[in-house]
């Protein structure tokens, strides 16, 4: 068991400096601003590495969960531009996803004064609250609803009791649809008229208000029947 554990964490901080490595490689840290200070110059950044852009583009979205400089459906959004609906759904998922568990990992393995220094103190007071007792519906609807901070919630899961396993799955389903929806709205593959965009924003809004009013047996549902701790 131990070994088992020496060697996830060995494979871990190898992809993780691998990460950070090519960060460096490519300047990410020195023009961050500069890049992300708008759409136009993230798009024009990913450009200039040519052959190499689609895995810049993949470390990015791995990167901007851990370090937080852009929301990443807007990173997502300029990605469909780039790469087209399929492609870019492709990058941003496998990046943002990957991103998110490493996030969890760091605060489980390191703990809050790690977690703190990444999301800051204000941020952690504000929604550290949510994972009070069975938290896992309120991190689904938070991934689900737009403006909050997903990244920083991934660290906070992370000093919670919610189980890696459980976290996978909120992850995917509470990330995924609105990663792939932007890809799908930047490459513009779809696009709603008004009327449409009113339409999801009621059904949205009826499904939110059923899963809070049984929030409590829906997380039971999930603890026991699911078996997760």
């Amino acid at each position: 068991m131990k070994s088992k554990i020496i060697i996830k964490s060995i494979i871990f901080f190898i992809i993780l400096g691998t990460i950070f490595y090519c960060f460096n490689k490519f300047n990410l840290y020195e023009h961050i601003k500069e890049i992300f200070s708008s759409p136009e110059n993230f798009k024009g950044f990913v450009i200039r590495q040519g052959a190499l852009a689609p895995i810049v583009f993949f470390l990015i979205q791995i990167g901007q969960v851990i370090i937080s400089p852009i929301p990443g459906n807007l990173t997502a959004l300029a990605g469909g531009a780039l790469f087209g609906g399929i492609s870019a759904s492709l990058l941003s998922s496998s990046g943002i996803i990957l991103g998110s568990l490493i996030a969890f990992y760091l605060a489980r393995t390191f703990g809050k004064p790690l977690a703190v220094k990444f999301v800051g103190q204000s941020i952690f007071n504000k929604y550290s609250k949510v994972f009070s007792g069975k938290s896992c519906l309120s991190l689904f609807i938070l991934f689900l609803l737009p403006f909050f901070p997903d990244d920083a919630l991934c660290f906070l899961a992370g000093l919670s009791n919610i189980n890696f396993r459980l976290f996978l799955i909120l992850t995917i389903f509470g990330r995924l649809p609105n990663i792939v929806f932007a890809s799908l709205i930047g490459s513009g593959m779809i696009s709603f008229s008004l009327i449409t965009w009113i339409i999801i924003g009621v059904l949205s809004a009826i499904l939110l208000f059923l899963m809070f009013r049984y929030k409590s047996k829906i997380e039971n549902w999930l603890y026991n029947r699911l078996g997760f701790e």
